[in-house]
């Protein structure tokens, strides 16, 4: 992110590290872009829990009570979320399709004090590739609305579900059939591995699963790359995550979080990660782990990628492709948008237009 190391970014941090801020009295608007600045970086309830524990000097009532009106709106999205993420789940299990929490949602579950300080705005499940049309059926007979599920699957291996409600208010679902849109990503866990190694997050109900406590820090490293493509690498709620998870690490943890970085070749790309949380959060690791995490970084094919443009990463995303169909499906993907297109009415035309192509070419 550009604003990586601006100072409200850094104040920020401190903050939520548990140490006293000072807001500038000399602006104004100092407290305010402040605000604006947590809003960005996900962490506006955090930013808020921080002043209401009384480490953050030079706010005024004002300021309290914008602070106030974003937090009890979160409250009231939190609570909707985990009832809907409670029923969903268990509409998936009457159907025995099997389901594993991904992102947020178990984070803040297992590693925040209270589960609305981590703000989210949807829940992402992971699921089969079996079962993609079964659980979309299974969503749309219950009041789900479903889309995305249409669109050509090599730019995107999600669909999102949305529950609405008679007040207007919904709760959304993204559903993944792979762990990451990103090619280079997308098989680095596969749905059996991580079922094989669930864990149960009972305060969503007996049907509430998710990764492994390795599993779910090294795809909390990956999301921060994948997502954007890098232009978010630097989020500082993705960071806190990583730091609110390693802190409730053994050595013998994250002995297997190395090891599993390493067999999955992302080593160089999880120290990074790492060492950013450790900057702005000053995490603290074993002796010796970081060194560990880069011991294979010639042999990594991401490693070099790390602090790429976007542009590089969708050339990475291309080139990973093992068939110029795929290749030539998934730049058209990116070209031309397959919502956009259908919004635009351009989907008709793009169908024949491919068709016809392909012909000249020879592909069936």
């Amino acid at each position: 992110m550009p604003d990586t190391y601006h100072p409200n970014v850094l104040l920020l941090a401190t903050a939520l590290t548990g140490s006293d801020i000072q807001v500038s009295r000399i602006s104004r608007k100092a407290a305010e872009q402040l605000r604006q600045t947590a809003r960005k970086h996900g962490v506006m309830t955090l930013f808020h829990w921080c002043a209401q524990e009384g480490n953050v000097h030079g706010l005024t009532e004002a300021d309290r009570d914008a602070l106030n009106t974003t937090t009890r709106a979160q409250v009231i999205h939190d609570l909707l979320l985990n009832a809907d993420t409670n029923k969903t789940l268990d509409l998936l299990a009457s159907a025995d399709i099997p389901a594993l929490l991904l992102k947020g949602t178990p984070v803040a579950f297992r590693y925040y004090k209270d589960t609305y300080l981590r703000t989210r705005c949807d829940t992402d499940l992971f699921i089969r590739t079996e079962d993609i049309q079964a659980t979309a059926e299974v969503l749309s007979t219950n009041g789900y609305q479903i889309s995305g599920l249409g669109q050509r699957t090599n730019a995107s291996k999600q669909f999102c579900a949305i529950r609405s409600t008679s007040r207007g208010l919904g709760a959304t679902f993204d559903i993944h059939w792979r762990l990451s849109n990103r090619v280079l990503f997308n098989h680095i866990l596969r749905f059996e591995e991580c079922w094989t190694a669930r864990q149960p997050l009972p305060e969503l109900g007996s049907n509430a699963y998710t990764l492994s406590p390795a599993q779910l820090l090294l795809h909390a490293c990956i999301h921060r790359i994948a997502h954007g493509r890098n232009t978010e690498r630097n989020r500082l709620l993705w960071l806190y995550d990583i730091d609110r998870i390693t802190g409730s690490f053994s050595e013998e943890a994250f002995d297997q979080f190395l090891q599993l970085a390493l067999e999955k070749q992302v080593g160089t790309l999880c120290r990074d990660a790492l060492v950013m949380s450790q900057y702005y959060f000053r995490t603290t690791y074993p002796e010796h782990y970081l060194a560990g995490l880069s011991r294979n970084h010639r042999r990594e094919p991401t490693a070099r990628l790390i602090r790429a443009a976007k542009l590089r990463w969708v050339l990475a995303d291309l080139m990973a492709l093992k068939t110029a169909r795929e290749k030539l499906a998934f730049a058209g993907e990116l070209l031309f948008p397959p919502r956009l297109a259908e919004q635009n009415r351009m989907l008709p035309r793009m169908r024949s237009w491919t068709a016809h192509l392909r012909s000249k070419i020879g592909w069936r």
